[in-house]
């Protein structure tokens, strides 16, 4: 038997999956189960890249979304209800983060540092945040070849940071909004990613900034999306309104994930 090219292998994984996929708690074991099969680290290389690109141009408009992830994204196979993915991680890391699909993602080139956590629950503050205890279950680096499980909601809450031009092949469910996507803050803090706002997109400019008028929601997608100064307004709001410090707990989360990133890339 020929042996296969690594978008072919990927294709036959892709239809296998879909052919032997009976129900979707069962996604995250069979994706595993198949990637175990095959030697992708092996088959991958930069040389490639190009190739890549042109598959992910293809599948891109099937897919309905951008892929924003990581500093490049490959969308490279569209099954039903899901998708495999590569991402290339060259100065980006990731935020401290649980997921909103399953799957399982493989370390193909480079070196993840991961770090784990469990997470619990505190005091509502508003539809979309509250403030917790995040507390670390350890940490591990995730070499080429090895498989990482993801489970949703904050079964896997996880930090990843990651050695220059590193690339993680990513199966996954898609995204219908049954469940959240949260970012987790290293005192406790825990939130909804904001999402498009179309009302405050077109104020973002507006010199008469009504921030007075925003509800909670809308001051965590301000402080998200708008320009420093504006950022600064919500995040006083929102200390206003719910005794939080907002940007302080943004500034102390930085610096650790900052620290992560040093350690992995080698800085």
């Amino acid at each position: 038997m020929k042996s296969m090219t690594f978008l072919q292998t990927i294709d036959h994984i892709g239809r296998t999956i879909e052919e032997n996929l009976h129900s979707r708690s069962d996604f995250s074991r069979l994706v595993s189960s198949e990637l175990k099969k095959y030697s992708l680290p092996e088959l991958f290389h930069e040389k490639l890249l190009p190739e890549l690109r042109k598959r992910h141009e293809e599948m891109e408009p099937l897919k309905g979304r951008s892929c924003h992830f990581s500093d490049e994204c490959f969308i490279l196979f569209i099954g039903t209800g899901y998708s495999i993915e590569l991402y290339h991680w060259d100065y980006r890391d990731t935020a401290i983060h649980d997921h909103d699909f399953l799957g399982a993602f493989q370390c193909l080139k480079g070196l993840n540092h991961q770090m784990q956590f469990q997470y619990v629950s505190g005091n509502f503050i508003f539809n979309g945040m509250e403030n917790g205890e995040l507390k670390p279950l350890g940490s591990r680096k995730v070499f080429p070849g090895e498989i990482e499980i993801i489970q949703d909601e904050d079964k896997f809450i996880h930090v990843v940071s990651h050695e220059t031009s590193t690339f993680n092949l990513c199966i996954r469910t898609n995204t219908d909004g049954s469940k959240p996507l949260r970012v987790y803050h290293i005192d406790g803090i825990r939130y909804v990613i904001p999402m498009n706002n179309d009302r405050l997109e077109k104020l973002e400019k507006d010199k008469d900034y009504p921030i007075q008028d925003f509800s909670s929601e809308e001051l965590l997608f301000a402080f998200h999306n708008h320009p420093l100064a504006q950022k600064k307004l919500a995040g006083k709001r929102l200390a206003e309104k719910h005794g939080i410090d907002f940007l302080k707990s943004q500034q102390e989360t930085w610096a650790f994930l900052n620290k992560l990133s040093e350690t992995a890339k080698g800085y």
